[in-house]
């Protein structure tokens, strides 16, 4: 576990642990957060594309990009795939 963070960390990618989100495909969220999400279940890690609303009275979206086994998995995507993040 601490390894895969460290990894994500080094390639520019957020660790929250404090946030959880799972089987939800969109939730309401007060944090300030970065731009991925990876989220631990069942030894499973799962990548969050989240749209934030231009307008703050509005919440957050939160969209279910994809699920990795490794860290490695989860740095190919996010290299290889342009994230719609306009909101």
């Amino acid at each position: 576990m601490n390894n895969i963070i460290k990894e994500l960390e080094q390639n520019n990618i957020s660790y929250n642990p404090t946030i959880n989100i799972y089987g939800n495909n969109s939730l309401s969220c007060t944090h300030n957060l970065k731009n991925y999400i990876i989220s631990n279940e069942d030894n499973k890690y799962k990548l969050f594309e989240f749209n934030v609303a231009r307008n703050p009275k509005k919440k957050s979206r939160y969209h279910l990009v994809a699920e990795y086994s490794d860290a490695s998995e989860v740095i190919n995507y996010i290299r290889t795939r342009k994230f719609n993040m306009a909101s």
